[in-house]
Formats: C-alpha cells, sequence, structure tokens
C-alpha cells in the first residue's frame, strides 16, 4: 500500500509468475501525450503511478473501463482512438506513439448541459423500456436490484440512515418517480426525500440458526415489488444478529441505478459514515450535473447522422433471420414471456482464473472475452446451432461527468457470435475479440431503438433479438468498507429473470463467481446447476489444451462422464452366446415335447411335431446345398408353415430371407437379385405373385410328400456367434431397401434379454400379428417358444381387422400381443376392453399418449420398445404405468450400450437432445452389400473397444432424463453424413 491508501499495483508480484516479481524498471512519462495518458490512467485505474512501459490490462484494466479511457482520450486530447487502439497499443509508450503519429483530430466530446430550470425532464431512452415492461406488469421483480452486505463492528445506525439520506439529498435520481405528463412518461423529482432504516432484530434466535432464519428475511425483501409512479424506488433494512454483527440488506429498481452505481453508493457510503460517526460534516463535493441532465442531453445528442451511423452498423451485424437460441428446456414455454426466476452459484479457483487470463492474453483479449467464448462454446454444444446471439450490457459511461452519478446509463450491446466446432479455442477467442472491440466502438445506439429499427416479428413467448444476457464485473477495486469496517458480500438471488438465462460473473479480491440466473417456468435447478459444471469443465478443458477444436473440448466432468458412458450401460447379461435361434427352440422341445408350441386356426402343433417337421425340412435343404451363410428366400402366407419354414433353414445351418408375397413385384424383384438367394421356400398360391427369379423353388404344400419322408433327427450343424440367422430388408424409406444381416449371437442376445424383460413364462399365450417380413415378428414366433409358452398366429385377414383381431385375442385367451401403434388403435375401436395383467408390447413407431392412456386404463401398463432393425429388433424398453409426462423409451436391454451424442461424436449432458448410437452384442453385422456401407450408419466405438466395438447410428434424436431413461424426441435429418 502506498501511503495515501492506495495500492501500489507495480510492486505486487506477478500472478502469472508464480509469485516472484517480473516488474520491468519504472521509466516514467516524458512527451505531453504519455504524460496525458499516464493521469488518464491514474485516474480511471485509481493507482498512483503509472510507467510507459505499463500495461493497461496488466495493471486491472479491462475492456469495460477501456471504453472510459477512451471517451476520455477522446474529449482532453482530441484524438480518434477507439477501443481496439487500446488493445492494438496496450502501454502508454505505444499508445501515445500511435496517438502522435495520427493527424487526424475529432470533434471533441460534447459536454453534458445542465437542463434548463423548470424542464420536465423525460425517460432516458433506456429507462423508457423499463417503464413500458412495468406497465405490463407492475409486480414484476425482473428489475430489483436487491443487495446485502454483513458489517462486523460496533455499528452507528444514526450514521447509517443519516449516510443514506445525504446519498439519497445527493443523487435527484434517487428520489425520482415516473408518472404520466402530456401523453408521455416523465421524470419526477421530489425536492426532498427522507428513507428510513428500519432495524430487524434476530439476537433472540440461537446463534447457529441465525443464518437460516435471515436468509428467507432477506429473500422476502428482495421479492417486494416496487411502484414506479409512487417510490421510494430504494430501499434499505438492517439486521441485527448481534452486537457486534449486522447485515445490511439495500435494493433499488434498476430504472435508478446500474451495476456501477452500486460502486459509487459504497464509496459514499463509506466516507459519509466514517465522518458521520466521527461528529463531523459530509466531505463530499457538490455533484455538477445530475441523471435528469443526461436523459435530456442523451435524447438530443442521439439524432441525425449519429444515430444513423450507429444504427447502420448493427443492422449490418444483424442481416438476415435472427436465430433463437434454443437451450433445451425442463417445461413447456409458455405462451406469454414469464419472469419468474432464482439463480445457481459457482466458484472458479484463483488458479484457473490466472491461466484464462494468461490464455486470454495471448490473443490480446480479456477474461470477459474468454467466459464470453467459453459460454457461446457451452450454448452452442447445448443447442446445436452455431450462431449465438447474446446480449451483454455496457457501462453507458463513456461521457464526461457521468461516471460519479448514481443512474441508469447501462445500454445492451448485442454479440452476434458464430461458432465453427472444427477450429480451436483460440480462433473462436480471436473472432470473439473482434466481434467485443467492434461492438464496443457503436455502443450509443440504445437497444431499445435497435429493436423498433429491426421491425422483428415479436415471439410473445421470447425475449426480442436475444434469449440469454451475459454480464461481467470486475470489483476488485470495489471499496468494501464502511468507514473503518470491513463488509462481506452475501449473496441474494433475485426472483425475477428478463431472458431464459442470465450468466453474471464478478471478479472479486477473493477469486470470481459465476452465478446463473434462470426462469423457473423453463428450468429446474438441478439442470442449472450441472449447466454451470459443464461451464466449468469446458473452461476447464481450455485451460488444459486450448487448441482442442470446439468439438472436442470437454462439457462432461470425469464422474457425469462414467455415469453416461459406462454405469447406464452396464447391462451384462448371461446369454448362451454359442447357440443358435433353434438351439434355444430343441432345448424347449426337450424339456416339453407335448406342450403346445404354435397354433394356426384349426392347426396345432406341440414342441416335438414342430422339432420334427423343421428337422425334415432341414435335411431338404442340406441336400439343396443349404448350409452355413447360405440364403433362403421365404415367401410364405402366415401359418404354421411359416415357422416351420424359418426353423428349417436355421436348422440346415441357412439364414432366411423374408419376402412378404403381399409386396409389389418391384420389391420383391430388387430383393431376390440383391440377396442372390439360390433356394426359395414358398407355396403354390404364392409362386404366382412373385417375379422371375434364378432360385430353386421349393413348395411346402406340393413338396412336402417328398420332405416328410426324411429323418426326423436333427441336424449336425455347428452354429457360430457370428453365424447368419437371417436377412431383413429395411423399409426403404431412405432410398432403396437395404438387407440387414443379422447373426444368431445377436438375436440369440435379444431373446434372452427380451425373456428376463419384459419377461415370458410358459403360461403365456402371444398372438403373432406381424408380417415376417418386420423384424419384430422375430420376437413373436421365438420368444414364446424358448421359454415354453404358445405362440398362435393370427392370419393376414385377422390381423388386419379389429373385430377379428378381437375375437381371436379372446378365442386363444391371449396374454400378450406385440403391435404397432396403428394395431392397438384398431383394436381399441373394435370395443377390445383389455385385462388385468395382459402384456401390451408397442413399437414400430412413435407411441401417442392418448394411445398409452387408454392402454393403461385397459391392462395397467404399456411396454413402449424402440429399436432399429440394424441393432436386433427391440434395444430398449420400458414399462409404462403413468399416464402423464413424457413418453420415455426406457433403458437399454442386456448387452447393449447407448450414447446420445452431438453431430461431432461428442456425448451431450442429460436432458440436452442429441443422436442415439447403439453398440453392444445385438449390433448387426451390416447390410448385404458392403457398398452400401458407405453411409456410414456403423462407425467406430469412440470410447473404447468394448466387445463389438462398433456403432450404429440411429438418426433419432432422443434425450436422457436424470435417471437414466431415454425419451424419444424425433426423427432426424433422413441423410447420414459421411465422417
Amino acid at each position: 500500500m502506498t501511503p495515501n491508501g492506495k495500492i501500489d499495483r507495480k510492486a505486487l508480484p506477478s500472478p502469472l509468475s508464480g509469485g516472484g516479481l517480473d516488474v520491468e524498471e519504472y521509466v516514467a512519462p516524458r512527451t505531453e501525450t504519455e504524460k496525458a495518458l499516464a493521469a488518464i490512467w491514474q485516474e480511471v485505474l485509481d493507482i498512483e503511478r503509472v510507467g510507459i512501459h505499463d500495461n493497461f490490462f496488466d495493471l486491472g484494466g479491462h475492456s469495460l473501463l477501456g471504453t472510459w479511457v477512451m471517451a476520455k482520450i477522446k474529449r482532453e486530447l482530441e484524438a480518434n482512438v477507439t477501443l481496439r487502439s487500446l488493445f492494438e497499443a496496450p502501454t502508454i509508450e505505444q499508445l501515445a506513439e500511435m496517438l502522435d503519429g495520427d493527424s487526424g483530430k475529432e470533434e471533441c466530446v460534447p459536454e453534458i448541459p445542465v437542463r434548463a430550470s423548470g424542464e420536465v425532464p423525460p425517460l432516458s431512452i433506456t429507462q423508457q423500456r423499463l417503464w413500458y415492461l412495468d406497465q405490463l406488469d407492475v409486480e414484476t421483480l425482473v428489475y430489483n436490484l436487491p443487495a446485502a452486505f454483513r458489517i462486523k463492528g460496533e455499528l452507528d445506525t444514526d450514521a447509517l440512515q443519516r449516510s443514506f439520506n445525504e446519498i439519497v439529498n445527493r443523487h435527484e435520481i434517487l428520489r425520482t418517480t415516473f408518472q404520466w405528463h402530456e401523453d408521455n412518461p416523465v421524470q419526477v423529482i421530489s425536492d426532498s426525500l427522507e428513507i428510513e432504516l428500519p432495524v430487524e432484530n434476530l439476537q433472540d434466535v440461537p446463534e447457529q440458526d441465525r443464518d437460516a432464519k435471515l436468509m428467507p428475511l432477506l429473500q422476502a425483501e428482495a421479492d417486494r415489488p416496487f411502484s414506479l409512479a409512487d417510490g421510494p424506488l430504494i430501499r434499505v433494512k438492517l439486521f441485527r444478529l448481534d452486537d457486534q454483527e449486522h447485515v445490511l440488506f439495500f435494493m433499488p429498481h434498476h430504472i435508478v441505478f446500474d451495476g456501477w452505481s452500486f460502486d459509487i453508493l459504497l464509496d459514499e457510503l463509506s466516507v459519509l459514515y466514517g465522518a458521520y460517526s466521527r461528529g463531523q460534516g459530509s466531505p463530499l463535493a457538490p455533484l455538477s450535473l445530475q441523471y435528469a441532465d443526461y436523459a435530456v442531453w442523451h435524447r438530443q445528442w442521439l439524432q441525425g447522422d449519429e444515430l444513423r451511423r450507429q444504427l447502420d452498423y448493427w443492422l449490418e451485424q444483424l442481416t438476415g433471420t435472427l436465430p433463437v437460441l434454443d437451450v433445451p428446456t425442463d417445461h413447456p414455454r409458455p405462451a406469454i414471456q414469464t419472469y419468474n426466476g432464482s439463480g445457481e452459484l459457482l466458484s472458479f479457483s484463483q488458479s484457473q482464473v490466472e491461466a484464462l487470463t494468461k490464455l486470454g492474453r495471448e490473443e490480446g483479449a480479456t477474461l470477459y472475452m474468454v467466459f464470453l467464448a467459453a459460454y457461446a462454446a457451452l450454448l452452442s454444444r447445448y443447442s446445436g446451432q452455431d450462431d449465438i446471439i447474446i446480449g451483454s450490457p455496457i457501462s453507458g459511461r463513456d461521457r464526461p461527468g457521468v461516471d460519479k452519478l448514481i443512474g441508469f446509463f447501462v445500454n445492451t450491446l448485442v454479440l452476434r457470435i458464430k461458432i465453427d466446432n472444427s477450429k480451436d479455442f483460440h480462433a473462436l477467442l480471436k473472432s470473439v475479440r473482434d466481434t467485443c472491440l467492434s461492438a464496443f466502438s457503436h455502443q450509443d445506439t440504445p437497444f431499445e431503438q435497435l429493436v423498433e429499427e429491426l421491425n422483428i416479428t415479436r415471439d410473445m413467448s421470447r425475449n426480442p433479438v436475444f434469449q440469454t444476457l451475459f454480464m461481467f464485473q470486475d470489483v476488485r477495486n470495489r471499496d468494501m468498507t464502511l468507514g473503518d469496517m470491513k463488509l462481506g458480500q452475501v449473496n441474494i438471488h433475485r426472483s425475477g429473470v428478463a431472458t431464459d438465462l442470465d450468466l453474471w460473473i464478478k471478479e472479486t479480491r477473493d477469486g470470481l463467481v459465476v452465478g446463473l440466473e434462470y426462469n423457473t417456468d423453463l428450468f429446474d435447478p438441478a439442470t442449472i446447476k450441472a449447466f454451470l459444471e459443464h461451464y466449468k469443465s469446458l473452461l476447464d478443458g481450455i485451460i488444459s489444451d486450448a487448441h482442442q477444436t470446439i468439438a472436442e473440448l470437454p462439457v462432461l466432468g470425469k464422474a457425469e462422464q462414467r455415469l453416461l458412458l459406462t454405469d447406464w450401460n452396464a447391462t451384462a447379461l448371461t446369454y448362451p452366446a454359442t447357440a443358435g435361434i433353434h438351439d434355444l427352440i430343441a432345448a424347449q422341445a426337450d424339456r416339453t415335447p407335448d406342450a403346445v408350441a404354435v397354433g394356426f386356426e384349426a392347426q396345432q402343433l406341440s414342441y416335438r411335431e414342430l422339432d420334427q417337421k423343421a428337422n425334415q425340412l432341414a435335411h431338404h435343404l442340406q441336400s439343396l446345398g443349404v448350409g452355413p451363410d447360405v440364403l433362403v428366400g421365404v415367401s410364405l402366407e402366415r401359418s404354421e408353415q411359416m415357422l416351420i419354414a424359418v426353423l428349417g433353414v436355421l436348422k440346415a445351418g441357412g439364414a432366411y430371407v423374408p419376402m412378404d408375397p403381399e409386396y409389389p413385384k418391384e420389391r420383391l424383384a430388387y430383393m431376390l437379385e440383391h440377396s442372390g438367394v439360390p433356394v426359395l421356400l414358398s407355396e403354390s398360391a404364392t409362386l404366382e405373385r412373385l417375379p422371375e427369379h434364378q432360385a430353386q423353388v421349393v413348395c411346402l404344400d406340393s413338396d412336402w410328400g417328398r420332405i416328410s419322408s426324411l429323418s426326423t433327427d436333427r441336424p449336425s450343424v455347428a452354429v457360430r456367434p457370428e453365424q447368419l440367422a437371417y436377412v431383413i430388408y429395411t423399409s426403404g424409406s431412405t432410398g432403396k431397401p437395404k438387407g440387414v444381416q443379422v447373426p444368431h449371437g445377436a438375436a440369440v442376445n435379444f431373446l434372452s434379454s427380451m425373456a428376463e424383460r419384459p419377461g415370458l413364462t410358459a403360461e403365456d399365450v402371444l398372438l403373432a400379428v406381424t408380417t415376417l417380413s418386420f423384424d419384430i415378428a422375430v420376437l413373436e414366433l421365438y420368444l414364446p417358444l424358448t421359454v415354453g409358452g404358445r405362440v398362435e398366429i393370427a392370419s393376414r385377414e385377422v390381423a388386419g381387422d379389429g373385430e377379428q383381431l378381437l375375437a381371436k385375442l379372446q378365442e386363444i385367451n391371449a396374454t400378450v400381443m406385440q403391435a404397432t401403434p396403428a394395431t392397438w388403435r384398431m383394436l381399441l375401436a373394435a370395443g377390445w376392453e383389455g385385462a388385468e395383467g395382459f402384456k401390451v408390447l408397442a413399437g414400430g413407431e412413435a407411441l401417442p399418449r392418448d394411445l398409452v392412456n387408454e392402454l393403461i386404463d385397459r391392462t395397467g401398463g404399456v411396454w413402449n420398445m424402440y429399436g432399429p432393425t440394424e441393432t436386433t429388433v427391440w434395444s430398449t424398453c420400458e414399462f409404462v404405468t403413468e399416464k402423464e409426462g413424457p413418453m420415455l423409451i426406457g433403458k437399454p436391454i442386456g448387452n447393449t450400450r447407448v450414447y446420445v451424442l452431438d453431430e461431432n461424436m461428442q456425448p451431450v449432458p442429460v436432458g440436452v437432445p442429441g443422436e442415439l448410437y447403439i453398440g453392444g452384442d445385438g449390433v448387426t453385422r451390416g447390410y448385404l452389400n458392403a457398398a452400401e456401407l458407405t453411409e456410414e450408419r456403423f462407425v467406430k466405438d469412440p470410447f473404447g473397444e468394448a466387445p463389438q466395438g462398433r456403432l450404429y447410428r440411429t438418426g433419432d434424436q432422443v434425450k436422457y432424463h436424470p435417471d437414466g431413461r431415454l425419451e424419444y424426441l424425433t426423427r432426424l435429418d433422413n441423410q447420414v453424413k459421411i465422417r
């Protein structure tokens, strides 16, 4: 400290040098320009001396103080400078050389005149917007600015109250209300105003309980609205904790106060209290200007060419369709914007701040710019948008005479930031720096006039132009004293918030605090806490390696990443990996040979009969050359013969290719040619519907006499897990149908998992209604047979008619059915009343809430099943019993991994939409034609070489819920990007 109590910053160790002195030798200013600049820096930075080699930013300067410096240089030196000049020439010597070499002179920045006596002052342009918003919602708390300070020491309450009243007497704006006058709102300034300092005594509260008692009282004070017409627009209250400890609550309305005003208030309060408590008079000099003088002048000055020049810049920056920030919310957005708010806090260590400061210096950027760039990057990761608009308040005090005034000078800048995920953070920071410097050079355009000029279509559910604010306050030099006593900040959250998200940062002498205030009608506290942690993770990643691309910067902390990638994928399930589908059914046939396995209309087959008939067909197929990975077409109508056919193919070692005879001939022709099946199983009635082909046909009706003479013993075929079980063609909605190759291991894993959840038993009777060409038929035909249950096959006519389907369910006493939502609607329309305990399995398309609720009423619950063909039927499932809330698709089935990733294949946080990727034992061998893999639906697992280290990219957008369950959102763009 210097003798007069100021900090000698040059004597301090460099925060970036590990504590050792790293100071250039002091060289005093030499030229008149250097001396003038040094005097300006000393005043603005409140330091004792400045040498010509001192760097403005090393001395504690930042961009907001820089705007004040530039205003003083313009006025006192009549120099043509912008804030960019200070960034390019940050030392006294460099800046003086720049100024001396610049022959251009600017017109002197005009002095603000005192308004004419008796003139009724209008509202300033910035005040006017707040006034209009207050008229729309007189109870709003958005613009309450609560603050609280802990005071330790012997407090003179009379001196404190007198100090507040002297400040009110000095600053007209604190005696101002806002009323109508000749069809316009105006400032009405009272000649005098005496404010009370009520005291609430908490001394009777046990010491350990006082803070718990105090905080709700402070919050209650913060939640009291103001009346702009009646005033007063400031409130103070004192809470006495004991004789030596008090908490001072102070709250103004934003229309008369801003962040800079807090510094003025604290400075004046400390000086006045010190004088009054010693019985002295006020040492403060009278003010030459008042806020109303500024309001009158500003409206007159910002006219004509000056306003046009500033507006043209902003209109150029905001051309085209303005992006609307789409951060995922926890609750639906109300049709009319609400302002209900709360907040959460996060702190940064001094070492983190120092590292980020050093990083900023490398790009000639301030800490404000570093945190802003990181905030834009995080918003981009949350929203998936690369064009982000952020509002950022600026002091608005770049005119002579206003730096000592309390009032509402703040303007809001609109910062449009483009994010290129392929570039590193250094590139983003450079871009943000340029954006900020240009914006600071055009800061005089009131945001309110810009909104009018843009003439955008208003969305009443959102703030215009930007939906988030970013605020940075450097309060390291704030004098937190009251006379000789130290003040400690007590954090209070505002209960009103102007946008969806307001991020504020305070750099104090003790470190850096980040606060995120949020709209409580949109977000839950847990989401906001997670957002702040992700912000910190991102900044930690930047500190670790700022050369990472924006896409690679970590958002998830290690614990959350482990939860999403590992813990929620802990789905290990033991299953007979070396067995084939037919082996599972054969084992059940050995256990219950006489139990009914399959029924179709009047026909029924026992497990023994089904097994033997399939064995006979398998021997015949082997004689035709069918063996491992040999494809066999199956084009049959629905009957018990269809089940015999597919089991026969599997027992022969081959893989079946279902070809629904009702498909158009063009599709069947494509499938036959594309798959190249050498053998085709059919029947006489369907042969004429098939296109020309080269396959050898086996007619199961006309050829069965010969087949039935073959051995009923099981063929001896060793099955490998990777051996094909079937090839099923996709719908072709994204182009030509693709043949998905499903191996036995994937199918057996699927059946084993389904046997546990949703679970079937030997008592179950499943009515199969799905075409064999749709992969969910795998569950219908095989799952009951692996647990000793019975499968009843519905004919095509029954499956397509609600009344016949209802009759069939009742006839066979079915206990479970799997179907698409369309089929379930058809059944309900036919009058199905359901049954308690009936298993409803629904999937194949998004499940509507109204349908689910009807089914819950009739059965008690619905299994919502999800999965692409390429990951073997179903990959996740959820038992839905609640009739409200989002439709969840649940958690992964056995030996299945699911990841929710952004477009750069980075995991997204809980609650943030991303694309679903699926890995594990259910991922198939790919498509039949290897050339079709160029779409890269199958990608390498970037999170470790787990078993079957491939992922399938689903093209579906989902998000995680906090308990690990997935919510299906929408189908993404069908076009798959090449990586």
